[in-house]
């Protein structure tokens, strides 16, 4: 596949972006921080493809990207009320800061990918995105194909199950042919591709507070 098309699949993520923008306003709070997610990676994707351009790397946007997606995300299940306690939402950011610290201090540097980091963290993000899940799916939710928080939570479910997967392969995966080293990175472009797809499709389904007020009626 062309850097080129690559970029222009990548782009996809700015469309459910603007989108959430247009509908902000009236938007339910509890879906804010993910709204400041999609545009937080549109961004780091125009960033992403102009230091590729000029400088044949992007690692330095994409590294403080990763910490910005799990704390946003993080913050996404606090506002749905996934921890139930406090301190458990603030032991996790703590965490998280202290492990991206660590390796792109003393293990790494910030001018290389931080693959540890990346897969602890999407492992964090799929263990809550399962957990809300669950708790969807037990709560008998009507209609769970149209409830934004459940489309969003599948898609973060496959996109960083398979970011754990090509990030393992990328860093214990050497052996394995260039060949097949390629096709996982390919395929991780249609994971995203997939992956925006479905985030288009909940900020659609995203309940206004019209909407809302009305349901209370």
């Amino acid at each position: 596949m062309s850097f080129q098309l690559s970029a222009i699949l990548s782009l996809v993520i700015g469309i459910p972006a603007i989108i959430g923008l247009v509908k902000f306003k009236r938007l339910e709070k509890s879906f804010r921080p993910f709204i400041a997610l999609l545009w937080v990676g549109f961004i780091n994707e125009v960033i992403s493809i102009y230091c590729i351009y000029e400088f044949g790397n992007n690692m330095v946007n994409y590294n403080f990207f990763i910490l910005a997606e799990i704390m946003l995300i993080l913050w996404q299940f606090r506002s749905w009320k996934l921890f139930t306690h406090y301190k458990v939402y603030v032991s996790l950011q703590i965490m998280v800061v202290i492990a991206w610290c660590t390796e792109t201090l003393y293990i790494n540097n910030i001018y290389s990918l931080n693959r540890y980091s990346l897969i602890l963290f999407s492992f964090i993000i799929v263990v809550c995105a399962i957990f809300q899940v669950a708790f969807m799916i037990f709560s008998h939710t009507n209609k769970l194909l149209q409830h934004a928080t459940f489309i969003i939570c599948i898609a973060f479910i496959v996109f960083f199950s398979y970011t754990i997967i090509a990030e393992s392969i990328g860093l214990y995966g050497l052996q394995l042919s260039k060949d097949f080293r390629v096709e996982v990175q390919t395929l991780f472009v249609y994971v995203n591709l997939f992956t925006n797809l479905l985030f288009i499709l909940a900020v659609i389904w995203m309940p206004t507070k019209l909407r809302y007020l009305m349901q209370l009626q």
